[in-house]
């Protein structure tokens, strides 16, 4: 079931970080300026690396060294090769639309990271249902090792 969410509502939705696509239902009009909080419920990790926040992990910065090689081969794997590894990434697609497994690009993507206020609002000009996950690799074994629970909220700005 979707709802459409009209300027000056708040949605929230509760998802688990094993998720490859979280749809919570939410259709989001054109032209919409959308803000987010992000709450972690359960601590998140990326397999045994614990992930402080969904603003994600650099994969060069890791202390342990098995785990920065390992990850920083890996970069090129994840959906968006563009940010950080666990990194929350939203986005617009036409309602009911195909999320593709592979690596997600284009305009109707974008960061939500740690989230995002009214001074940052994210600004969609196509209206469709909103999408989101963690960065990670597009398979469901590399997100079958996820842990962790975030609850998202947005808002569509009047």
């Amino acid at each position: 079931m979707c709802v459409t969410v009209s300027p000056g509502q708040c949605v929230s939705h509760v998802f688990n970080a094993s998720e490859m696509e979280v749809r919570p239902g939410w259709i989001v009009p054109a032209n919409s300026r959308l803000t987010f909080v992000v709450e972690i419920l359960d601590q998140l990790r990326d397999a045994k690396i614990i992930v402080p926040s969904t603003d994600g992990f650099d994969a060069t910065k890791l202390e342990n060294p098995w785990h920065r090689i390992i990850m920083t081969q890996a970069n090129w794997t994840r959906r968006r090769t563009d940010m950080n590894w666990f990194a929350l990434v939203g986005g617009i697609v036409e309602r009911g639309g195909k999320l593709t497994t592979g690596v997600v690009r284009g305009p109707s993507f974008f960061p939500i990271g740690a989230g995002r206020n009214e001074t940052d609002p994210v600004v969609v000009a196509q209206g469709g249902e909103f999408v989101c996950f963690l960065n990670d690799t597009p398979a469901r074994i590399f997100y079958c090792n996820n842990h962790g629970k975030v609850k998202l909220t947005l808002t569509v700005l009047g």
